[in-house]
């Protein structure tokens, strides 16, 4: 069991790796859906056919190690060659169809290895501790796993090595049955299903043909020059006559870009590398982001992700004294400064210029250093306003938290600046505007005096300076906009025949936006009735660009099929979509026992007379909402703390799931009723829903190997209470109801996928917090079920006696 638990976690983690690569980083929480509704399918199947766990269990459970072995990797086939397009979903059933098999196919491996636990905690319920325990801490060990083998066989590779883990693992529980050396035939098959892996091209992932490097192949002559893995991303550089990249270039510019290639994470974001020194990139001039190089003279700059180093060209070419790139992928850094140096005029390996390969926000809280210059890159792809496709991604470099740092870290005249794409209507380009207000007021700043806001075609660029804006920095930004053709938004002092002069918009609605954001008296009235959400987000709810409003839902109907906008234009309703199947799915798997199983439907039916089926029913309900709530929240905040998504979900997943085992393992021990150990978990939850965020903000400063350490230990007394309440309630069904043992088995896999989706709607909603005190209300809910089953339960043995 343990091997095949590792395995399953090592695909569920591949899997949102795949996602995130070939679909969008919306789709990589599909992957603990699939894993849950598998698991889910499993308990059903065992309730209904209770004969599959009656008998020896070994030969079931090899078994079902093969088949994940097979189904994992032949499931990651079949959506490689289906003809799934998650644009047309909405206006093109056989879509819907898809989608279906897309599901079908990655929740098939999930069901077999939710088999393998299932039936042995249906056959030996009393030792439901050791068995849950020994699951709970193989999944740890695939967390570690999910980490190592993307480096040398990317995430499509680990889904082939999840495979042949399995195979071992099948073997070992069959090695009785075998009559020739117990390793012996596993490892031929690991041997055929890697082979036929090599064969079918499993590792060959296709991409949407809307990802960016998509598009980009797509141009005659155009290639990848160089594509790696690492544990949280796929760098991949593209090789093109069509890349001429230089967003916001002013019109005025007349010369021709230098040959460029493209460097693209995640299939996505294309940053230009360019091959020419600072000397010869007059062109850079003539960008927006220069502006601030106007106003600081021969400055100490900080870069924040300049992805191809088209800012650190910016700054060198504007004599800037030194620039610091902070870069938190290493495999940016390898490729723009190492392998592709040529190309990139080897701009990180100048003198003055130093790299730190560490996320912003870590780097920020540990430097003492002030900067005259801070400068956010705008590194990552356009997108239409209303496609919604990153909308669920976590982004902690544009929170008021984040602002708040940067600004800390200025020289006393020291200047800011950010650019994001220009939105039509405007929706990014002016939330990073409330962003920034929301910061500076908190600070007991007066944002008006201390920002300038310039627009070309393309963008929008914001300069805060640390002091107060002077006659000197009002002249020079008026004057770089006028000789560019940038309309100016804001400036102190700004009159309306000042604006929308060159760029013309039918209004000059990006003004009227932030000139109501910048007033207290208008600002509430703005963000509560303006068509997307643009009001300022917080590490607390870090989805900056989650824009999506209810209003919008009539007019995303009413372009559906007529403009390109991904989902029909908004990513947050496939989330929606999601929730609506799954709720059905679950309610499936939870009613057909009832249906067709007596033994089940009339509550187990125990020596002691019956428990009903209602108590245990909330129970498990509750642990399956209450343990997601927890653990996503937790994830989801743990990515500020350690720079990449891929580190926090293997860090967390890895804590909670390995301290859980450990509880699970100790709770045959432990004598406390049910109702007390879930109700220990709840009020853990609380604590660490609001003492997280000061115990980061008192350690991001550590070295990230410091923090992984700290986060492992941080997670101990919350993932050890986690792993008592499940076994030790099933120990106690198995002694009054052991036909409801699948059952509720079924119960808590199928709320369990409700809660993963419904956790990420309500964190888009709500934030972090409120998820993690519904995750201890549900716990509160277990808890009463539990006193109240088990008040129950005594009665019926006294009425027996």
């Amino acid at each position: 069991m343990l091997l095949v638990s590792a395995a399953t976690l090592l695909f569920e983690i591949a899997l949102t790796r795949i996602f995130t690569v070939t679909q969008g980083y919306h789709f990589a929480f599909l992957a603990i859906s699939l894993a849950l509704l598998g698991f889910g399918a499993s308990g059903t199947a065992l309730a209904i056919v209770p004969a599959l766990a009656s008998r020896d269990i070994r030969p079931l459970m090899a078994g079902a190690g093969l088949l994940f072995a097979v189904t994992s990797t032949g499931g990651l086939y079949l959506t490689n060659v289906l003809p799934f397009d998650a644009y047309t979903l909405l206006w093109e059933p056989s879509q819907l169809a898809y989608l279906a098999l897309y599901y079908l196919a990655l929740a098939v491996p999930f069901f077999f290895a939710g088999s393998i636990v299932g039936a042995s905690l249906a056959k030996h319920p009393t030792k439901a501790g050791v068995l849950y325990g020994t699951n709970l801490v193989g999944a740890g060990i695939g967390c570690l796993l999910s980490v190592v083998f993307p480096l040398f066989v990317g995430a499509a590779g680990s889904v082939v090595v999840a495979g042949v883990i399995a195979l071992v693992g099948a073997g070992a529980m069959a090695r009785r049955e075998l009559r020739r050396p117990a390793w012996l035939v596993p490892c031929i098959l690991a041997v055929g299903v890697v082979a036929v892996a090599v064969v079918l091209g499993v590792t060959d992932l296709k991409l949407s043909p809307y990802k960016a490097v998509s598009q980009t192949l797509r141009h005659e002559g155009a290639s990848k020059a160089w594509s790696r893995w690492n544990a949280f991303s796929l760098v991949e550089v593209i090789q093109s006559d069509s890349i001429h990249a230089a967003p916001g270039l002013s019109f005025v510019y007349q010369g021709e870009l230098p040959p460029q290639m493209a460097l693209a994470v995640d299939g996505d974001n294309l940053s230009p590398m360019s091959a020419v020194p600072p000397e010869g990139a007059d062109f850079t001039e003539y960008l927006p982001t220069s502006l601030v190089y106007r106003l600081a003279d021969h400055p100490t700059a900080l870069v924040i992700e300049p992805g191809g180093g088209l800012d650190v060209l910016t700054a060198l070419r504007n004599d800037a004294k030194s620039v610091t790139a902070v870069i938190s992928n290493p495999l940016v850094v390898e490729a723009v400064g190492e392998r592709f140096a040529h190309h990139a005029a080897g701009i990180l390996g100048r003198s003055g210029v130093t790299v730190v390969d560490e996320g912003a926000r870590s780097y920020l809280h540990r430097t003492d250093e002030r900067f005259d210059v801070i400068q956010v890159s705008l590194a990552d792809s356009f997108r239409p306003v209303l496609a919604g496709a990153y909308g669920v991604s976590e982004n902690y470099l544009y929170t008021v938290e984040a602002f708040e740092s940067y600004y800390s870290r200025l020289a006393p005249d020291g200047f800011l600046s950010v650019t994001r794409w220009a939105q039509t209507p405007p929706s990014e380009g002016v939330r990073v505007v409330s962003v920034a207000v929301e910061a500076l007021e908190g600070l007991g700043v007066e944002p008006a005096e201390h920002m300038a806001v310039i627009r070309s075609l393309q963008t929008i660029t914001l300069v805060v300076k640390h002091s107060p804006l002077d006659d000197t920095d009002i002249d020079a930004v008026r004057g770089f906009a006028e000789g560019l053709q940038y309309d100016l938004v804001h400036l102190p002092g700004i009159e309306a025949s000042h604006v929308n002069r060159f760029s013309v918009h039918p209004t000059p609605a990006y003004h009227d936006t932030v000139k109501a954001i910048l007033d207290p008296g208008t600002r509430e009235a703005l963000y509560a009735g303006y068509s997307h959400d643009i009001s300022p987000v917080s590490d607390d709810r870090p989805f900056y660009y989650h824009l999506f409003r209810w209003s919008q839902t009539a007019e995303i109907l009413r372009s559906l099929g007529r403009t390109f906008q991904p989902f029909g234009g908004a990513g947050f309703l496939i989330v929606l979509g999601s929730l609506v199947v799954t709720v059905a799915a679950a309610g499936a798997f939870i009613l057909l026992p009832l249906l067709f199983r007596r033994d089940v439907s009339n509550g187990g039916g125990s020596q002691a007379g019956t428990i009903g089926r209602l108590w245990p029913f909330v129970y498990f309900a509750g642990l399956g909402l209450g343990f997601l709530w927890v653990e996503i929240p937790l994830l989801q905040r743990f990515i500020l703390y350690l720079d990449q998504p891929a580190y926090a979900f293997a860090t967390v997943l890895f804590g909670v799931l390995v301290w859980s085992g450990v509880g699970s393992l100790a709770s045959d021990r432990l004598r406390v009723p049910m109702a007390v150990a879930v109700s220990v978990v709840a009020a853990l939850s609380v604590l660490y829903a609001y003492g997280l965020p000061s115990v980061f903000d008192a350690t991001l400063g550590l070295p990230l190997a410091g923090r992984l350490a700290l986060s492992v230990a941080l997670l101990a007394p919350l993932g050890v209470a986690m792993g008592v309440p499940f076994p030790r309630a099933v120990r106690v069904l198995g002694e009054q109801a052991p036909a409801l043992v699948p059952w509720a088995w079924a119960v808590n896999g199928s709320t369990s996928v409700v809660s993963a989706i419904l956790a990420t709607i309500l964190a888009l909603s709500f934030g972090f917090t409120w998820v993690i005190l519904g995750g201890a209300a549900a716990y509160l809910a277990a808890a009463l079920a539990a006193h109240v089953w088990q008040r129950r339960a005594s009665g019926n043995r006294e009425a027996v006696s």
